[in-house]
């Protein structure tokens, strides 16, 4: 018979490769938000102690750690309202909302109204504006819904933060706009949808690169001649000297070389 002692020994043995591979994932998770961009380019951007992007940070890491300083009874609520907003439980967040604010965070910094996102719930989008919510909050990295959204492609949650007054120039930590976020992950809907709102075509982003410089890097087409159209200069250079036409060329596709090409000559596609 096996003594009390070693069945605790024999149960943790078990369960700590759980444990391991648990940690790894958390971190894999959180490693893979904060380079996705970097790895795309195929670079990382120097670090910076004073940039904007480390105030960004610093910032969102305070807004975050409100959520510990709340009572144990709290946390439960909100911990719950973000768990019901996610799987579009909105009876549940209604009454949740009774006792806790539209614009409390949970341990990662997001609002209510990222959770709601993620979740594509507008109707829950409608309840948490009717009981005052920002439509402008910022998670951790300097996200809010609106980039959530247009990341995602969830059009219909889009048009009702534009309308609610959400900014649709917004730029997270590293500078990346909502349409950045569109074309990065081709959105082309939500791209149209921000296009139609009139944002800016030419922004750059942490690393100088413009959606132009997105479009043409993951072969768009459609999205490169809507911006081109609107007047996106096909020869901005980002911190590496990269203009959308010389990605154009080293990605060997004819098609997107000739539109860039046309417009550069000033010619119409």
């Amino acid at each position: 018979m096996n003594s009390p002692v070693k069945s605790r020994v024999k149960s943790s043995l078990v369960q700590t490769p759980f444990r391991v591979l648990a940690a790894l994932l958390l971190i894999g998770i959180g490693w893979s938000c904060l380079g996705d961009r970097s790895r795309a380019r195929g670079s990382i951007a120097p670090a910076s102690k004073t940039g904007p992007a480390s105030a960004c940070l610093r910032e969102g890491s305070k807004r975050a750690r409100s959520f510990f300083r709340l009572s144990p009874d709290r946390k439960r609520i909100v911990r719950a309202l973000h768990g019901a907003l996610a799987i579009k439980d909105i009876q549940t967040a209604r009454t949740l909302l009774l006792r806790a604010s539209p614009n409390e965070v949970d341990p990662g910094g997001n609002s209510p109204l990222h959770s709601a996102a993620y979740g594509d719930c507008s109707a829950c989008a409608l309840l948490l504006f009717q009981t005052g919510a920002d439509p402008n909050p910022r998670d951790a990295l300097g996200r809010t819904p609106l980039h959530i959204a247009a990341g995602f492609g969830r059009l219909a949650f889009l048009r009702l933060l534009l309308q609610r007054g959400a900014r649709p120039n917004a730029p997270d930590c590293f500078q990346a706009r909502p349409l950045h976020e569109a074309l990065i992950y081709g959105q082309n809907g939500a791209a149209r949808v921000l296009l139609q709102k009139g944002v800016r075509t030419d922004p750059a982003d942490g690393w100088g690169w413009t959606p132009l410089h997105w479009a043409v890097y993951h072969k768009n087409r459609e999205m490169a001649r809507a911006l081109l159209r609107r007047g996106a200069a096909p020869d901005r250079r980002d911190r590496r000297g990269r203009t959308p036409w010389s990605l154009a060329r080293q990605s060997r596709d004819q098609r997107i070389q000739e539109l860039i090409r046309r417009f550069r000559n000033k010619q119409a596609p």
